[in-house]
């Protein structure tokens, strides 16, 4: 990132604090993601939890938000995310590669090469399962090893059955006893 490039905190401290408090302190942060204007980002954010997976529901206005250098004490869990895009278009930069996502597309990376950029063009509604890259590991041991970003386009027949795992997913932890879960 630039270094004359001004940015701002894309939460408010309570709104972060609340982020923190349900993935957990161990858990992924916002990770020195930096907003690019004053203006108030327009967010709903819901966490939920199946034991070490998060589901995070998603609801954001148009914004930026670009990554600062941050130190590995802030990330500690190497985390698999699958982001499903139900409405809305943004554009999502990683290294050199630049994804533009919009309606049923799922995007999968890791968090070992992080996001370097978010830009929300419309409103936009997501749904992402962030799960510990040590559960993939001890779960798909092959998979792990070949692990590669990967953007899913429908009507790809593993593009619909991913984005309805990841929709039923989502009810399953709104819908559940909290307490059983």
């Amino acid at each position: 990132m630039n270094s004359k490039s001004i940015t701002f905190p894309p939460l408010t401290k309570e709104e972060e604090e609340n982020w923190s408090q349900k993935m957990g302190k161990n858990y992924r942060s916002l990770g020195g993601l930096r907003k690019t204007s004053k203006k108030k980002i327009q967010v709903d954010i819901k966490v939920n939890q199946i034991g070490e997976i998060r589901i995070v529901e998603t609801i954001a206005g148009p914004c930026e938000l670009l990554r600062e250098e941050i130190s590995q004490k802030e990330n500690p869990i190497e985390v698999l995310e699958e982001l499903l895009v139900i409405s809305g278009s943004i554009i999502i930069v990683i290294g050199n590669q630049e994804y533009e996502l919009t309606e049923g597309q799922i995007l999968i990376f890791d968090s070992r090469t992080p996001v370097n950029k978010i830009k929300v063009n419309k409103e936009s509604h997501t749904i992402s399962v962030h799960m510990p890259l040590n559960l993939v590991k001890s779960w798909i041991p092959r998979l792990y090893n070949n692990l590669e970003k990967k953007l899913l386009s429908q009507p790809n027949k593993s593009a619909k059955l991913l984005a309805a795992y990841i929709e039923l997913i989502n009810k399953f932890v709104q819908t559940s006893d909290r307490d059983s879960i």
